[in-house]
């Protein structure tokens, strides 16, 4: 097999990447003194929930998120850390359960 092609994302390095981002640019470093943030995501892995996590804990900003149940990537775990965001009163966060339309955004 092929060398699997790395570049640089809002995460870290993965296959995954967005256009013109600048070099600099590090999301888990803007999180923190945002005074709003909003993030809707069609899937939400721990993985990348770790890569922002003291992020969202630091930040005296609003916080928004959404993510959705379509093909089952969702990861449990996922949910019970932004149920329990939810109930401290940190974040709002929902989920995108409507079965007849398939829910992949990407925004932050």
């Amino acid at each position: 097999m092929g060398k699997e092609l790395q570049l640089k994302g809002l995460l870290g390095s993965g296959n995954a990447m967005v256009v013109r981002l600048p070099a600099s640019f590090n999301l888990a470093r803007e999180i923190t003194p945002a005074t709003s943030l909003k993030l809707a995501t069609a899937f939400g892995h721990m993985s990348g929930r770790k890569s922002i996590r003291n992020s969202i804990h630091q930040s005296r900003g609003s916080i928004k998120l959404l993510t959705g149940l379509s093909f089952c990537q969702t990861e449990p775990a996922l949910l019970t850390e932004w149920l329990e965001l939810s109930r401290s009163g940190r974040a709002q966060a929902r989920l995108f359960t409507r079965r007849d339309i398939t829910f992949h955004p990407k925004v932050i």
